[in-house]
């Protein structure tokens, strides 16, 4: 059986499938309900980023299937899902969850349908509506080493437009900010390397969504998506004085 079978309630498990711990049960089958709990735990390892809540999907449409009762929190919208079909397993994005009389779930396939021979679908181990990892990319590579350093990988993050919304522009003096950030290079209090970059607190100003502060306070940046937008905002500054110029001639 599955561990998900297995109730949070000690007394609800006097038996469960093969295991019987029933009062006063026989010592014959001690041995085979020991063996049967570690067969389960091994199990669940073969692949533990994965979770079944043991909850029956219902087929809907090549992108959607649907749930009993109010799933929105366990199937919300962010998080990975594992789908088994007829045609194998296939693995997606939960683009929206909603619950009227049963919950709706819809998904972005990374390749692949949903198809009629829905049997089962897992969740990631992560939950966007309840994240145990530190807010933004720059936090969670910073915990890998004392330093904030990786190196050997490209470091992508979820960016599908599909996930997104309540889209707002820079500020109209986002580039009058940008100018006053202070870059240069520095050494770590705990290190000895230099290092290229800016300070978080002038950056707050310019563009704060860029910014973030752990649990202590302390402030990290995501560079990556802080230098994205000032190409761009700057990339259009280019082409507008251009436009202005040739105008003039």
């Amino acid at each position: 059986m599955a561990l998900w079978q297995w109730s949070t309630t000690p007394a609800n498990n006097a038996s469960a499938g093969a295991i019987d711990w029933a009062e006063g049960q026989p010592p014959s089958t001690v041995n085979d309900s020991a063996r049967q709990m570690m067969a389960d735990v091994a199990t669940w390892y073969v692949s533990p980023e994965w979770l079944n809540y043991g909850l029956t999907p219902t087929y809907v449409s090549t992108t959607s299937f649907s749930l009993a009762g109010n799933q929105t929190a366990m199937y919300s919208v962010g998080r990975r899902v594992r789908c088994f079909v007829s045609a194998g397993t296939v693995y997606g994005t939960i683009t929206a969850s909603v619950y009227s009389s049963l919950t709706t779930v819809t998904v972005a396939i990374d390749s692949g349908n949903l198809d009629s021979g829905l049997s089962e679908v897992d969740v990631g181990i992560l939950n966007p509506a309840a994240s145990s990892l530190p807010t933004g990319l720059a936090l969670a590579v910073a915990s890998l080493t004392a330093t904030g350093a990786i190196s050997g990988a490209t470091v992508t993050q979820t960016s599908d437009a599909r996930l997104k919304k309540d889209w707002k522009p820079l500020a109209d003096d986002f580039l009058e900010r940008l100018a006053e950030v202070d870059p240069g290079t520095y050494r770590l209090i705990a290190g000895f390397e230099r290092y290229a970059g800016v300070k978080a607190q002038d950056l707050q100003n310019a563009l704060p969504e860029a910014v973030f502060s752990d649990e202590e306070g302390k402030l990290s940046v995501a560079y990556g998506n802080a230098a994205l937008v000032a190409v761009i905002a700057l990339t259009r500054e280019v082409f507008r004085l251009r436009a202005m110029v040739e105008s003039a001639k």
